[in-house]
């Protein structure tokens, strides 16, 4: 069985600021940001075991 995309946002000190279960198969998906402050986040894509972190910067 193939595992759900796990997608957690980060602000610059830690904070857990979203989180979202993709389900398998799925090819694009949107995740609403407008809530949040103009700024640089830390995205982590974790699937299957594997982790992945990258720099989001939000504007408007």
């Amino acid at each position: 069985m193939i595992e759900p995309v796990s997608l957690r946002l980060f602000n610059l000190d830690g904070q857990l600021m979203v989180e979202k279960t993709i389900e398998t198969g799925a090819q694009q998906f949107s995740v609403p940001l407008n809530f949040l402050p103009n700024g640089l986040y830390i995205a982590q894509i974790e699937h299957d075991g594997n982790v992945q972190t990258s720099k989001v910067l939000k504007m408007r």
